[in-house]
């Protein structure tokens, strides 16, 4: 009674259970067996007072097997390799060409998450001294940029949720008898809410206390300046009407069922979220995070239903006006190599599906779909 279940990734567990009837006994014998990478084989199993393992490697051209069993009387082991004699070597070799190129955006793609995560890091280290060093303004803005810019990096959510509550109590007089701080507290929350000249007034109140404070003579001038440029205010007020139309633009085209094209405008909503510290902007860019992740899994799940049917790399004919509108060649480059680097991983049914959403975005991407039929024939 074999059972197998396949992993999100092209890795594949087996588990095999049997049983039979002998002079009135009952003897089971069950065993397990785990595929990765599309190539590497571990194999282990009991029966009848014997435990046996074993391993495997498969290649494009052949493959080997060793099997060993321990029994109280003595320990055999075999040694199996089979030949794949159908397989033609221009296949195998156009094979290796796509793997030599998944190899090199795999390791593009790690030195590029080195220097992401080593940016992070050095970020986070600034925002959590300045914590230390009670400079909650500075804080929170690079705390802020941590999450718009490396939302992965948890640890910054728990620093920033903590300010903007002690600032919030603070503010109100909870726990806190020093006026200083007070005052300071209310104008960390009137400047985070837009409302300078009040955050100016107090900050000007904290000055009279400690006109040492560098960080508050910092912010207070910079926020004379954007009391004085009506301009910029109004600047700012517009990117965020412009970010919640697109938004709703976004959410339509989901609605519709028009996958890339809300991947796309959700992709802009995000972008103008990052060069504005308002709160809103946060609120944004993780709701269309959210609709880019729901739309690109939606799209997935239709490619896979439709790629089936697809006896050719033409996909079927549609209205001019959709496809012109739909295809997106920078963002079907970007979903192919993202699937160079699965299929280097060896995560091919994950490779294939990015390379059927770069299809999708962009039906004219000849190398994905030559990397769909390579990884297929495999």
């Amino acid at each position: 009674m074999p059972v197998v279940y396949r992993l999100v990734s092209s890795d594949i567990v087996s588990l095999y259970l049997d049983s039979r009837a002998e002079e009135q006994q009952a003897l089971y014998a069950v065993g397990v067996e785990y595929a990765f990478m599309n190539k590497y084989i571990l194999r282990a199993g009991s029966f009848d007072e014997h435990v046996t393992a074993g391993f495997g490697y498969k290649h494009p051209l052949f493959r080997i097997d060793y099997a060993i069993d321990y029994s109280r009387f003595a320990m055999v082991s075999k040694v199996g390799m089979s030949f794949y004699f159908s397989r033609s070597k221009g296949k195998v070799k156009k094979n290796a060409v796509l793997m030599a190129e998944a190899k090199v955006a795999l390791s593009e793609d790690k030195q590029f998450r080195k220097q992401r995560d080593s940016k992070a890091k050095d970020l986070f280290n600034e925002a959590r001294n300045s914590y230390h060093q009670k400079c909650y303004l500075t804080a929170i803005e690079q705390f802020r940029r941590l999450k718009l810019e490396y939302p992965e990096f948890e640890m910054a959510d728990q620093y920033y949720d903590d300010i903007l509550v002690m600032m919030d109590e603070k503010s109100r007089g909870v726990n806190e008898d020093n006026l200083e701080w007070v005052s300071y507290a209310i104008a960390f929350v009137s400047y985070q809410g837009k409302h300078y000249g009040a955050a100016v007034q107090e900050w000007e109140k904290v000055l009279m206390f400690n006109p040492e404070q560098e960080e508050v003579k910092s912010y207070l001038a910079k926020t004379k300046v954007l009391l004085i440029d009506e301009n910029k205010r109004k600047q700012e007020k517009e990117h965020e009407e412009n970010a919640r139309q697109l938004f709703a633009r976004g959410s339509d085209a989901y609605a519709a069922g028009s996958w890339v094209t809300c991947i796309k405008t959700m992709e802009q909503v995000q972008s103008l979220c990052k060069g504005n510290p308002g709160t809103w902007a946060i609120e944004l860019y993780l709701k269309a995070g959210e609709c880019i992740d729901k739309a690109v899994k939606t799209l997935s799940g239709s490619i896979n239903k439709s790629s089936g049917k697809r006896k050719q790399k033409v996909l079927p004919k549609q209205n001019e006006s959709t496809i012109h509108h739909d295809i997106d060649e920078e963002g079907s480059a970007e979903k192919y190599r993202a699937g160079l680097v699965l299929y280097a991983q060896g995560k091919t049914a994950d490779a294939v599906r990015l390379w059927e959403i770069a299809l999708r975005m962009n039906p004219a991407n000849e190398k994905a779909a030559t990397a769909i039929d390579r990884a297929k024939s495999e």
